[in-house]
């Protein structure tokens, strides 16, 4: 946590070493760049490359379940190319990706990926890479992966006692019946909310809606209310005041899923129709209709946005589009970048905030 001085009198008190010296000097070597020492000291007395089939060397650092010296090493030379390609040597970049990165046999996509960089001006590479500029803040989020895969019985990962104590306090609101703040609880004493806080009267009826409301949903930020039903339409509200701020123009049928775009300006509504559509929520007009290859006629269920609110995944119960990647920024938004295959239909659709993953609802079909 940053507190080294407490940290060496703690060890000393408790005869407990937090790590070995081994450790200590790898850590130390990431961050200095000292990439021959690190791969050495991670590897063993021999570095670890493909093909080698001797068993007389150190094994060097012992790894958590399910970890690979091969990724952590291609992770490793990827930060010592990336450095080379900042400071703008690429011939020694070049080199490190011919010689050293491709040995590896890691990731083919992640190997054609960076050699694409080195076709890249200055100005594109700062876009693409979003280096930073202090290369000591990239240098320390590639120990934070690596520690994530040495067994942390020999080396303990940056902030984890920092975790625990957020675990602690995860821990106490879930155990709160009431919660109702958005303030982190002390560790001083067991958290409890007031049960009076806890909102358990109607403050306000929303009576646009012509029929039943089947969804509402705030926005990312807080500031608007989105609510959609049998009534074929959509109204987007002000979250302060609860102020109509656009009605948006009917579905030809009921409307049964709305989900904002993560940067809150875009708005997707789907509902008993196999069209779903894609609203700018300024202006309340539509950005985009989407149409599945559709010959059943099945309506689209459900949508998620990527996390960079340009492309998104719709999904509906018709076997052959059963899901399918749109992109607001391709050459024509109005066909799937992608459509899944398989024996299924899906209902529901997520996709993580980090964007690396996707969670699908399905109907199987036997």
């Amino acid at each position: 946590m940053g507190y080294e001085n407490a940290a060496h009198t703690l060890s000393a008190d408790s005869g407990y070493e937090l790590e070995s010296s081994e450790v200590a000097e790898f850590r130390s070597a990431i961050l200095a760049g000292r990439w021959s020492e690190a791969e050495r000291i991670l590897s063993g007395s021999q570095p670890l490359d493909e093909g080698n089939t001797s068993t007389s060397w150190n094994q060097g650092l012992v790894l958590a379940d399910g970890a690979s010296k091969s990724q952590m090493l291609f992770w490793i030379r990827q930060q010592k190319f990336l450095e080379l390609l900042v400071s703008r040597d690429l011939l020694a970049a070049l080199r490190v990706l011919r010689e050293e990165l491709t040995i590896l046999r890691q990731d083919t996509y992640q190997l054609h990926a960076l050699s694409s960089l080195l076709m890249c001006t200055q100005e594109e590479l700062d876009v693409q890479l979003r280096w930073p500029e202090d290369p000591e803040e990239a240098r320390q989020n590639l120990l934070e992966d690596l520690t994530r895969s040495i067994a942390p019985s020999v080396m303990i990962r940056d902030h984890r006692l920092a975790e625990l104590l957020d675990q602690v306090k995860a821990a106490q609101i879930n155990q709160c019946l009431y919660h109702n703040t958005s303030v982190s609880p002390s560790l001083y004493a067991d958290h409890m909310c007031n049960p009076e806080d806890f909102p358990s009267k109607t403050w306000m009826v929303l009576e646009e809606h012509s029929g039943e409301v089947y969804c509402v949903a705030f926005s990312p930020d807080g500031r608007m209310l989105a609510t959609a039903g049998e009534d074929r339409s959509c109204i987007i509200y002000d979250a302060v005041n609860f102020r109509v701020m656009q009605k948006l123009a009917p579905h030809s049928a009921p409307i049964t899923h709305i989900t904002w775009s993560p940067d809150s300006k875009k708005l997707l509504t789907a509902g008993k129709e196999h069209r779903a559509r894609v609203w700018d929520v300024q202006s309340g007009k539509i950005i985009m209709t989407i149409e599945h290859s559709n010959a059943e006629g099945r309506p689209i269920t459900s949508g998620a946005w990527a996390p960079d609110s340009s492309s998104l995944i719709t999904c509906c119960h018709e076997m052959a589009s059963k899901m399918c990647l749109w992109s607001l920024d391709g050459p024509d938004p109005s066909k799937p970048v992608h459509t899944w295959s398989g024996e299924f239909r899906v209902s529901e659709v997520a996709i993580t905030p980090d964007g690396r993953r996707l969670c699908k609802s399905l109907i199987l079909v036997f």
